[in-house]
């Protein structure tokens, strides 16, 4: 008789991983300080058990894992391979002196967080309210088709102008600027799930209306943390097989962030024309990697939220506690400035302007604040603790937009799992407010459309 093969449960799989994490942090950081090197474990230990929790259970959460992998890359991988050469007072990637004790205590802030994140989402309860899938009207999907072709050619001037950086709008505010690239160009996006949904295979239309997303929100005029989501939600959205258990999800972000994107670095930062680039793609990828490599890659501001953890505890022990200012801030972001005169600016070009730029010359203010901090700052360590806990219910209760039949909250909640790498980068500010944007441009304006054409039709 023929014994049956076993294929290992995903959680135990994940053993692999964690031993990798944990020698790497071993050999880098034990050999310059084991208390440091045991702060970065327990991190990687917690961090870990979340993605043990979440591969184990049926409920969907690309979230958790989005959260997962950024605490693994931003908090242990980059700082690790960052201060592992740092002696005391050296400059770290925000010019900040490298300290010790600061360090530990960062990494304190990073343990609370995550301990408070389990604790919140796997044991809080939260009410769910029951599905109501919204009928959408026959004449929705060629309105918004139509819409969508429209937006395209009335802004096709502006667009490509910020492709070709001719011009800016100076006479444009920045709320203005908010609504029309965060909230008018995405509504493509809600054309694209509702003929998405109806149709499982590649059509003309969902390739037409994909190009208006590629023109719209195309990556040349517009921040790569703010496309990314949108990018990452319509691919998981087209490819339902990523994410149909946490464990695929998982297996997919991880490779892709730890992999995929730090070699295409190697091509979209060569001086080279683009043609020869992407003729070349191997060669570049085989001569550019070297022992170095990824140590240079993540030596760099893009990975500076570690040691932004570390300015604002210094810049707290300078300034003091903003005691909520700059969360006020960041949930009125729409409120002009003329007419709020005294309206915060964001925490991370705050840490810049009153603390990094004067006392350590750095060279720019536009900077990451971590969600940490952005607690830290306002509250303290109850900031923290209290910015975890309603980051986890509100994760919890957008987890279950994925699995919803109406494909608008459906394809808006993939989009906020992996916006969540560019919150929990931070700054609160901006991220909050391009998060409402999107939910305005793919929830609100096309649910408002289908309510006032079902009552004319019905």
């Amino acid at each position: 008789m023929k014994s049956k093969i076993t294929i290992p449960k995903a959680s135990v799989i994940l053993i692999v991983p964690e031993a990798i994490f944990l020698l790497f942090i071993a050999f880098k950081i034990f050999p310059k300080d084991v208390t440091l090197g045991l702060s970065f474990i327990i991190n990687t230990v917690l961090t870990f058990e979340i993605i043990r929790r979440n591969v184990s259970k049926e409920n969907l959460s690309i979230s958790l894992n989005s959260i997962s992998i950024f605490i693994l890359l931003f908090f242990i991988v980059a700082p690790v391979l960052q201060i592992a050469d740092y002696m005391e007072g050296s400059r770290m990637v925000n010019n900040l002196p490298y300290n010790y004790e600061i360090a530990i205590y960062a990494n304190l802030q990073i343990s609370l967080f995550i301990l408070t994140i389990i604790l919140a989402y796997f044991y809080i309860p939260v009410r769910i309210p029951p599905e109501q899938f919204e009928k959408y009207s026959d004449r929705m999907k060629p309105l918004l088709l139509i819409i969508s072709i429209f937006i395209a050619i009335v802004f096709a001037k502006n667009v490509i102008n910020s492709i070709l950086k001719l011009y800016v709008d100076e006479d444009q505010s920045v709320l203005a600027s908010l609504i029309l690239k965060k909230s008018i160009f995405m509504l493509p996006v809600a054309a694209f799930a509702l003929y998405k949904s109806h149709n499982r295979k590649l059509s003309l239309i969902i390739i037409i209306i994909g190009l208006i997303i590629l023109f719209l929100k195309n990556p040349i005029s517009e921040r790569r943390n703010a496309i990314g989501p949108l990018y990452m939600a319509i691919v998981f959205f087209f490819f339902t097989f990523l994410y149909k258990t946490n464990f695929k999800s998982f297996i997919f972000i991880f490779i892709l962030f730890f992999f995929l994107f730090p070699l295409s670095s190697l091509i979209t930062n060569s001086y080279l024309p683009i043609y020869d680039r992407i003729e070349n793609a191997g060669s570049f990828i085989s001569e550019g990697i070297n022992s170095d490599y990824f140590t240079n890659y993540f030596n760099t501001l893009h990975y500076d939220a570690w040691s932004n953890i570390s300015a604002s505890i210094e810049y707290v022990s300078h300034k003091g506690f903003s005691n909520g200012e700059q969360l006020i801030g960041g949930l009125f972001f729409f409120i002009p400035r003329i007419i709020w005169p005294g309206k915060p600016i964001g925490t991370g070009h705050l840490i810049a302007n009153d603390f990094l730029i004067p006392q350590y010359n750095l060279w720019l203010s536009n900077i990451s604040c971590p969600i940490i901090s952005e607690g830290y700052i306002n509250f303290g360590i109850p900031g923290i603790i209290l910015f975890a806990i309603a980051l986890a219910l509100f994760i919890k209760r957008m987890d279950y937009w994925i699995i919803d039949q109406d494909p608008l909250r459906k394809i808006f909640g993939i989009y906020f799992s992996f916006w969540l790498f560019y919150f929990m980068r931070g700054d609160f500010m901006s991220s909050f407010a391009y998060l409402c944007g999107a939910y305005i441009g793919i929830i609100i304006i096309p649910k408002t459309i289908n309510k006032i054409l079902t009552t004319i039709w019905t």
